[in-house]
């Protein structure tokens, strides 16, 4: 045992360096822009860099010439960090390379620092080799390392959602213990300076807080659960408002009161947009008059594909602006690996997905026959598993349900980075689906593991081989 432990701390070393060095290097090799509305992204911390404070989102040095906005609107704490590491990288030089690559390196350490994170979810998840296999799935999705390479919020969004997440897990082995609570806090405080695409994870985990004190039965009478849900949410608010609060108030101060920038957002546009981008006049599928299912199916001048697979697509993987995709075939092989792994979780649904533990009482003969002495079934406490698996499933949704709807009535994007907060949980699903079929198939559990860790390395190399083939390509380094 002592020797398994110390091959699965090197793994774990090799694994988290792994992602650093590719998504180090991936930064590095990039020629500016590298990834969408990075020149507009950068303008933020290039402003805090020159200036040493922050910017007004009405602020001509912040602002989008074309579309008549800026980013200084919405949570700016990676920009704030992005304009740190440029300050450090400033005493060596401060050359433009230099400085915007000093910016993306905040995006390395929230990718790395996801990569550290999730085996410590994973392990509580899984005590075999699939713990691996949902790690290759998350940290090794080409979407996902890719926005770790450019300037960006997503990746914090991305980390901000591990720590939640790790949180949740963490109660299902130990309960809402106060650390549990504290790492809570600090996930939702630091999602809420994000990316609004992820708050879908702070509504869930105030469902999810909710749900699991007050049905749970056995910890104490309603009252009782109700009040010590009180006092610990209390406690939880409080660390979030001291880690949040304060660029909300910010914005409420200089925007009239619009604490998420949202509508001085549209002013902006509407002021300093040209024509055809303004808001009362820019195109949408809400002003065409489209239906929401005509949306979906919808397919743009120089799409190969609709609304809706092309939001997929791209979530897998869709480097540099939007403009550079893997072969076709690839894609339908990973939408029908992740959709066979779904296909999977939802046959056994019940057994996944109940929210209640249920006891039937029973009486044993001298014949050694159990039969049921009644048909009444007792239902007691929570089945923690079902109600995590639910709202899992319900904070993996969210994402794609706040791009449809921005796509519909704002600006039609089919842009899976918009979902890729969801990642964790979509690759949870598919590892979870997998281990089940295989437990009912492959009864040796060698086989099992032989099995999960050829998927994870094909998963892994054929990211890698994506680098090679397809990013450094289009940088401008041949081969």
């Amino acid at each position: 045992m002592e020797k398994k432990g110390h091959i699965e701390k090197y793994v774990y070393i090799g694994f988290v360096g792994l992602v650093f060095a590719l998504t180090f290097a991936w930064s590095l090799a990039n020629q500016p822009p590298a990834g969408p509305d990075e020149n507009m992204r950068f303008m933020i911390p290039k402003y805090i860099y020159d200036h040493g404070r922050l910017p007004n989102g009405y602020d001509p040095e912040v602002r989008n010439e074309l579309w008549g906005i800026s980013y200084a609107f919405y949570p700016m704490l990676s920009y704030i960090i992005s304009a740190l590491f440029m300050k450090i990288a400033a005493i060596f030089s401060t050359a433009d390379k230099v400085l915007i690559c000093a910016a993306r390196f905040t995006g390395v350490v929230f990718t790395t620092a996801t990569a550290a994170l999730v085996p410590k979810i994973t392990g509580r998840l899984f005590k075999d080799s699939r713990r691996w296999l949902m790690n290759c799935l998350v940290m090794f999705l080409p979407e996902l390392l890719f926005v770790g390479t450019y300037v960006n919020n997503d990746s914090m969004a991305i980390f901000t959602t591990a720590v939640i997440l790790y949180a949740w897990t963490r109660y299902l082995d130990e309960g809402w213990t106060r650390r549990n609570n504290i790492i809570l806090a600090v996930g939702m405080g630091f999602c809420l300076l994000s990316y609004y695409n992820a708050y879908g994870w702070v509504l869930m985990s105030f469902f999810f807080y909710l749900v699991s004190h007050l049905l749970d039965d056995e910890n104490g009478s309603l009252k009782e659960r109700a009040l010590q849900m009180l006092k610990s949410g209390l406690f939880i608010a409080a660390i979030v408002m001291v880690i949040a609060l304060w660029t909300f108030i910010r914005n409420g101060i200089l925007y009239d009161g619009d604490i998420f920038g949202l509508k001085a957002t549209k002013i902006s546009g509407e002021m300093y947009a040209i024509d055809e981008l303004k808001p009362s006049i820019h195109w949408t599928p809400e002003k065409e008059g489209m239906s929401y299912k005509d949306m979906l199916l919808y397919q743009a001048g120089g799409w190969p594909h609709n609304w809706f697979i092309m939001s997929l697509y791209s979530f897998i993987c869709a480097f540099g602006h939007y403009t550079i995709f893997m072969e076709e075939w690839m894609y339908k092989v990973y939408i029908l690996f992740v959709f066979a792994g779904f296909v999977f979780v939802f046959v056994p649904f019940r057994e996944n997905f109940r929210w209640k533990t249920r006891d039937v009482s029973v009486t044993r003969y001298p014949d050694g026959n159990i039969s049921r002495v009644r048909q009444t079934v007792t239902y007691r406490g929570l089945h923690s598993r079902g109600v995590y698996n639910f709202f899992m499933a319900a904070g993996m949704v969210i994402p794609f349900i706040l791009l449809f709807v921005y796509s519909y009535y704002n600006d039609l994007q089919a842009q899976g980075r918009y979902m890729i907060s969801s990642s964790i949980a979509v690759m949870y699903f598919v590892t979870t689906g997998y281990g089940w079929i295989l437990g009912k198939t492959v009864k040796n559990e060698k086989i099992r593991s032989i099995i999960y860790w050829l998927i994870a390395g094909i998963w892994v190399i054929n990211t890698i081989i994506s680098y090679f083939r397809l990013v450094l390509p289009a940088a401008g380094w041949d081969f």
